[in-house]
């Protein structure tokens, strides 16, 4: 809550002395974008890291950013019909395999 509130202090002037008003058209999927993004993608992730954090998973979390490309690439191609090349496949694998070693009790 700190964190949001001093960044909303800092650009909230910011944004009303450089960026203008009139250009925002708020159409249903504009609405629904920015309050997936407020909603979603920064109180609750942001909560959910903080959780984990309390409940002493600090190294299961960090991994957790690791998957944080490929997910959003395969949601991309789910949702958007992103192109998904050879390049990219081998990448989110590469990464999927390092996530999985990372795990505790994987070298074992």
């Amino acid at each position: 809550m700190i964190q949001f509130a001093s960044c909303a202090i800092v650009y909230l002037p910011l944004a009303l002395a450089f960026e203008s008003q009139s250009d925002v058209r708020w159409t249903s999927d504009f609405v629904f974008a920015l309050g997936w993004s407020v909603v979603v993608l920064s109180v609750g992730a942001i909560s959910l890291l903080y959780w984990l954090l309390r409940q002493g998973a600090a190294a299961g979390v960090a991994r957790l950013f690791f998957l944080v490309p490929p997910v959003t690439a395969l949601m991309a191609f789910a949702m958007f019909g992103e192109r998904l090349d050879a390049v990219a496949i081998a990448g989110m694998a590469l990464i999927v395999v390092a996530w999985a070693l990372a795990r505790p009790g994987a070298t074992r």
